[in-house]
C-alpha cells in the first residue's frame, strides 16, 4: 500500500484524500442516508483538505496559509549554531619565568627578600579579527602555578585588570617548604572582563603579579616559573565586534517524496519554492551563501544549480533584545534561480542536496551580543503550494471488503441474480478522476474487476480561471460536481466474489481542463462519497 504522504503528492491531494475512505468502505448496517433510496448503505465519507492539514501540520509536512491555500513542505533541519560555535574563544595561557641576576641575587641575600613585579597587557584569544567590548563567564575557573626548585620561601600575588582598571580577579599565594609548588584555583562564574582594544593588541587584559622571595642567610636561586590560564569555561554573554568570517555546514538533504516512484504523473509545480528559515537568538546578523544545489533524481541522474546562478539574498535578521529571537525565512523562487525553481521540480529530484553556509557579521556591525543560551535554529525545505497541473496520475491502493450484512438474508450466494453498486460523489476539488474496482481473495490474487473499461466518471468541480494567473483565486474550485454512478454486477461474476475479502482501487485521472492549466487546492474543499449496493434475490423454489 501507497504511503498517505505519496498518495498524496502524486494526485496532488485527490487521490491521497480518496484512499482515505479506505478503511470505511465496507458493506454495514450504518443509515447513512443515500438518496435516492439504494439498498444497503456503504459509505457517506466527506474528506475536508482541512482535515489532512490537521493530521499532518504537525510534522511540517503541509502547510496552509492565511487565503486557506496549501502547499506542501519537505523539511531538512539543520543543527543549530550554539554560541560556542560562534566565538570559538580559547581563553588565555599566560606564563612568565623570573631569573634573578647576580645583583638581584645578592640583594636577596644582603637584604633578607626581594620582590619582582610585572605588569602587561596581554591577549584573550578567540577568532581573528574579534574586538571583542567584553565577556562574562557562565562557568568554569581560573589557576594559577608556581614552581621553583630553589630554596627560598616565595609568597605574592597576581591579578587581573579591566579596561577601566577595575580589578577583575586577584590571587594571593605564599610557600615556605622548597621545592615551591603552588597551585591554586578561582571559579570564573559570573566574572566579567572588560578588554583593552587598541591598534596593537584587540581583547587585552592587563595582567599583574608580584613575587617575593626570601632569605634567612645562603641558599640555592632556581628560576621561578609562573602559569596563569583557564579551565573548562563557557562565556555566558559577549558584546563587541565579531569579525566577518565563513561556517560551513555538511550538505544537507532534503527528500522530496513527490518523486520517488518514478512512473508518477507528468506534474508541472507552478511557484515552487526553496526556503531558508531562521530562528536567531544572537544580536547578530548573518549572511547565507549557497555554493551549490543539487537535484537527484530515481534514475540516478543529477540536475546542479551553481550558487553563481542564484541571486544574493537578503540578511538574516539580527535579534534586538536578549530572549528575543528574530524569525527570517530567505526564499528562491523562480525569479532568483537559473534554471528557474519549477525546472528543477519538473525534472523531478527525490533529493536537493545543498552545499552552503553562514556567513558571520557580514555588514561588520560594531556591538553585537552573543549568550551562552542563544542559538541559531535553522531548517532547510522545499515548498510545493498545491498551485500546478497533473496529467495522467495513477494511484494504485488496497482496502478490505465484508459483503456479510448484504448478504446475511439469504441462505446461499447462488440467490443473488445481481448485485448493484451506486457510488454518489460530490467533488469540490478541481480534479477529473475515474477509478476501477478490482475484488482479490486474501493474496490479492485478482478475482474480477466492477468496471468493463473505466472513464474519468468523477468530473471536477468547476474552476476559477476569469482571473488572472497571477491572481492567488486562480485555479480555485468554486462549487461542486455531482456524478451517480451505477454498476450492476451480473450472477455470473457474483459466483466469484464469494472469496473475495480485499479491493484493490487504481485511481486515475488529469486535473481539471486535462492537466493544462494550474489548480488550487484551499484547506475547505471538499470530496464527499456516498456508496449503497442492492441485491436481486431469486427465491423461487423448485418444490
Amino acid at each position: 500500500m501507497l504511503s498517505l504522504t505519496r498518495l498524496l503528492i502524486i494526485s496532488l491531494l485527490l487521490a491521497g484524500l480518496f484512499s482515505c475512505v479506505k478503511e470505511e468502505i465496507k458493506i454495514t448496517e450504518f443509515d447513512y442516508g443515500i438518496q435516492p433510496q439504494f439498498g444497503v448503505p456503504i459509505a457517506n465519507v466527506t474528506i475536508l483538505a482541512e482535515r489532512l492539514i490537521e493530521n499532518y501540520n504537525e510534522d511540517g509536512l503541509i502547510d496552509v496559509s492565511e487565503n486557506g491555500s496549501i502547499s506542501l513542505i519537505y523539511r531538512d533541519t539543520i543543527n543549530p549554531l550554539s554560541a560556542a560555535d560562534l566565538l570559538n574563544a580559547k581563553g588565555f595561557d599566560y606564563k612568565d619565568t623570573i631569573q634573578l641576576t647576580s645583583v638581584e641575587f645578592d640583594e636577596l641575600i644582603d637584604l633578607g627578600s626581594f620582590t619582582v613585579q610585572s605588569d602587561e597587557i596581554y591577549a584573550f584569544q578567540t577568532n581573528e579579527g574579534d574586538r571583542l567590548d567584553s565577556v562574562r563567564f557562565a562557568s568554569g575557573g581560573l589557576f594559577l602555578n608556581v614552581f621553583s626548585e630553589g630554596t627560598f620561601p616565595i609568597s605574592g600575588f597576581i591579578k587581573i585588570f579591566n579596561a577601566d582598571n577595575t580589578e577583575a580577579i586577584s590571587i594571593d599565594f605564599t610557600d615556605n617548604t622548597p621545592p615551591i609548588n603552588i597551585a591554586n584555583e578561582v571559579s570564573l562564574e559570573n566574572i566579567r572582563f572588560l578588554f583593552h582594544n587598541s591598534d596593537d593588541i584587540s581583547n587585552g587584559l592587563r595582567i599583574q603579579y608580584e613575587v617575593t622571595l626570601s632569605s634567612e642567610g645562603l641558599g640555592n636561586s632556581e628560576p621561578v616559573f609562573i602559569e596563569l590560564g583557564m579551565l573548562d569555561f563557557s562565556i555566558k554573554r559577549a558584546g563587541g565586534f565579531i569579525a566577518p568570517r565563513r561556517i560551513d555546514f555538511e550538505d544537507e538533504t532534503v527528500e522530496i517524496s513527490l518523486f520517488d516512484d518514478p512512473n508518477v504523473a507528468n506534474v508541472r509545480i507552478e511557484d515552487p519554492r526553496i526556503n531558508f528559515n531562521f530562528e536567531n537568538d544572537f544580536g547578530l546578523g548573518m549572511g547565507l551563501f549557497i555554493d551549490e544545489l543539487t537535484g537527484k533524481n530515481v534514475n540516478g541522474e543529477t540536475m546542479v544549480i551553481d550558487g553563481a546562478n542564484i541571486n544574493q539574498l537578503p540578511p538574516i535578521a539580527a535579534s534586538q533584545q536578549m530572549g528575543v529571537p528574530a524569525l527570517s525565512t530567505l526564499i528562491i523562487d523562480n525569479e532568483l534561480m537559473t534554471p528557474t525553481v519549477t525546472d528543477l521540480m519538473y525534472f523531478g529530484p527525490n533529493k536537493l542536496i545543498g552545499d552552503f553556509g553562514l556567513i558571520i557579521n557580514p555588514e561588520s556591525i560594531d556591538n553585537v551580543f552573543i549568550t551562552n543560551e542563544d542559538e541559531l535554529k535553522m531548517n532547510f525545505e522545499v515548498q510545493v503550494p498545491l498551485f500546478g497541473s497533473i496529467a495522467n496520475f495513477l494511484l494504485v491502493d488496497t482496502t478490505a471488503l465484508d459483503l456479510g450484512n448484504l448478504m446475511e438474508d439469504t441462505e446461499n450466494i447462488s440467490e443473488i441474480e445481481a448485485l448493484d453498486i451506486r457510488l454518489i460523489v460530490e467533488n469540490g476539488f478541481p480534479f477529473d478522476a475515474g477509478v476501477q474496482i478490482v475484488f482479490t481473495d486474501s493474496l490479492f490474487n485478482p478475482i474480477d474487476a466492477l468496471f468493463e473499461s473505466p472513464q474519468l466518471v468523477f468530473s471536477a468541480a468547476p474552476v476559477n480561471l476569469v482571473v488572472a494567473e497571477g491572481d492567488p483565486e486562480y485555479g480555485r474550485a468554486i462549487g461542486t460536481t455531482k456524478t451517480i454512478t451505477d454498476v450492476r454486477i451480473p450472477k455470473s461474476k457474483i459466483l466469484g466474489l464469494e472469496n473475495a475479502t480485499q479491493m484493490i482501487i487504481t485511481v486515475f485521472g488529469n486535473s481539471a481542463g486535462n492537466g493544462n492549466h494550474p489548480i488550487r487546492l484551499f484547506s475547505n474543499d471538499a470530496f464527499d462519497v456516498k456508496l449503497g449496493a442492492k441485491a436481486t434475490l431469486n427465491l423461487s423454489s423448485d418444490d
